[in-house]
């Protein structure tokens, strides 16, 4: 997807002779681009990006007028979150995502083996000098909707998730078996660093205090302060499998198909290698509602398991651990997962992504398990040897 067209640097630099290029090149043949306008979201995007929805009528060489709607984001515009965003290298990871997957070698190898992943067709993604711009299909126009429910997702919601991320997974593990972490997949090996995790965690644990007051969970959250570095560096300290993981995923990044049978995965800032079991934490925590966790781990795992053992055989990929290693490595990570919602607390209450009921919830989780308590004990005992 590497081009001579640059990216944009905001929204309002869309003209027609960049569309017919952007158009032309897809299509690998010159296109007449007769119209084309665009529209802002009903409500405005996240922190990472701002986009618009394209509508286009164009003709190719058999002269026949197609109509085509897609979604052009670009960098948002204030220049304190492109510098958040920069400082993480968030504007390179998802260029470098889309341009892994709609590689020939890794579509072949996909198609080859009856896999279709689950993200949408891009049209055109590229970074140069700072600036982004990815072009996609527009999953609306297919009656994909956003997967946000502020109450949680529902456990039929849960299992579709961890299984179209399993897929992504298992086809990771298959190019990394064959190419090790090189190659087209260079630029996501990178180590990913958590710009600003830190200081947001420790804020919001605070936030959790004031909120608990009075209660035993805040001390809880506050005992968990000393030690907010060593969660984030938990995939080091409990390994399992080395794959191409989301690294952000919850129903923020999922469109989710009319009858609720399917996803399409979106939004690949945080896209990098590591541990699998960081998205399957990610989607519990950010997302499913807490009865999920409580009363259905089992069944999500269980769920998850099934769909990258499946596709990992359709790929040959022997995987090199057991469903007991994988439920064993969900439970050491589960504080991982909680600080995935934890860094955003402030967005998410604000945003209508999440009700003070269901954050309650997996505090509550974490204390009816003793997970805070008997991690925090681990640490002193670490720090005191």
């Amino acid at each position: 997807m590497d081009s001579d067209l640059k990216p944009l640097s905001l929204i309002e630099d869309i003209s027609h002779h960049w569309v017919e290029k952007m158009l032309s090149q897809k299509f690998g043949n010159p296109v007449t681009l007769h119209s084309w306008k665009y529209e802002s979201p009903e409500t405005p995007e996240g922190f990472m990006s701002e986009i618009v929805f394209l509508k286009v009528v164009y003709s190719g060489s058999d002269k026949e007028k197609v109509q085509l709607s897609l979604v052009v984001k670009v960098l948002p515009r204030e220049l304190e979150r492109r510098k958040v965003i920069a400082l993480g290298g968030l504007d390179k990871r998802e260029i470098a995502f889309y341009k892994f997957v709609n590689t020939q070698e890794f579509k072949d190898m996909c198609s080859k083996n009856g896999i279709k992943l689950q993200v949408p067709e891009v049209y055109y993604a590229s970074y140069f000098n700072g600036e982004i711009t990815i072009v996609m299909q527009d999953l609306n126009i297919d009656k994909y909707k956003s997967g946000i429910v502020k109450e949680g997702n529902n456990l039929a919601q849960t299992k579709v998730a961890v299984q179209a991320i399993a897929q992504l997974h298992a086809a990771g593990l298959a190019y990394i078996e064959k190419h090790g972490e090189a190659g087209s997949l260079a630029d996501l090996a990178e180590e990913f660093k958590f710009t600003c995790f830190d200081e947001y965690f420790i804020r919001n644990l605070n936030t959790l205090a004031e909120m608990y007051e009075g209660t035993p969970l805040a001390k809880s959250m506050k005992s968990l302060i000393p030690y907010t570095k060593d969660i984030l560096d938990m995939r080091k300290r409990y390994p399992l499998l080395r794959t191409v993981v989301h690294g952000d995923y919850w129903a923020g990044q999922l469109m989710y198909s009319e009858d609720g049978s399917n996803v399409m995965m979106i939004d690949w800032q945080h896209c990098n290698v590591d541990n699998p079991s960081s998205d399957i934490l990610s989607m519990l925590f950010m997302s499913s509602h807490p009865s999920v966790l409580e009363e259905h781990l089992e069944e999500v795992i269980q769920s998850y398991w099934e769909s990258l053992s499946r596709n990992a055989e359709k790929f040959g990929v022997s995987l090199d651990i057991t469903y007991d290693q994988l439920r064993k490595n969900v439970d050491d990570l589960m504080l991982f997962g909680f600080m995935m919602v934890g860094i955003s607390i402030p967005e998410f209450l604000g945003g209508g992504s999440l009700t003070p009921e269901r954050l309650l919830g997996y505090v509550n989780f974490l204390e009816r398990k003793s997970i805070v308590s008997k991690y925090v004990e681990m640490m002193e005992k670490e720090r005191h040897v």
